[in-house]
């Protein structure tokens, strides 16, 4: 029975070491791309440029100008969530979110059998970066964190975790409903 209650006293303690203010609101759905809208004029143009851009944001994990030139759109993949969603703010309304790759996860599952077998040496989830939020899903200690690297850092030094993608509730901008008529 106290193997039980173990995840959530590990969920407790885990609450204190979230940044405040947004502890308690889960950004597990949010994906780390965006898709970048740029004004005909105002596109970047060089990959080098683009980059300058976006760096301002944080620390980029992709850029994707290949269609930029004919379409004004560039896809950037930051590391970390806020990240991205400062740059979604800096670009008010001409940035969107995007579908997240499969590599792109930013929450860890943990098999409970797992959790309560780990070792002493564990140093601890907050020792691998900033966490977002922790929960228990079914059989499994959920820990979100901000930081993509974070979370496949914990991959590669806690055997039987694994990634936890959320269901994406965005919808890509190119996904344009077309109507088609006879003549």
């Amino acid at each position: 029975v106290q193997a039980a209650f173990e995840p959530l006293r590990h969920i407790a303690l885990l609450q204190g070491t979230m940044s405040p203010p947004v502890a308690n609101q889960s950004k597990a759905a949010i994906s780390c791309t965006l898709c970048v809208q740029f004004p005909r004029e105002q596109y970047p143009s060089t990959f080098a440029k683009a980059t300058s851009i976006f760096t301002n944001f944080g620390d980029v994990a992709r850029l994707d100008t290949c269609l930029g030139a004919s379409t004004g759109r560039v896809l950037v993949t930051f590391f970390d969530v806020r990240s991205a969603e400062l740059c979604s703010a800096g670009f008010r309304g001409l940035a969107t979110c995007f579908p997240a790759a499969p590599q792109d996860f930013r929450v860890v599952a943990l098999p409970m059998m797992v959790h309560s077998e780990m070792p002493a040496s564990f140093p601890g989830f907050p020792s691998f970066g900033d966490i977002a939020g922790a929960s228990i899903n079914g059989e499994d200690f959920l820990v979100e964190f901000y930081d993509m690297r974070s979370a496949q850092g914990i991959i590669r030094a806690l055997p039987g975790t694994r990634s936890h993608q959320q269901p994406s509730q965005t919808r890509t901008p190119w996904n344009v409903k077309r109507t088609h008529s006879r003549n």
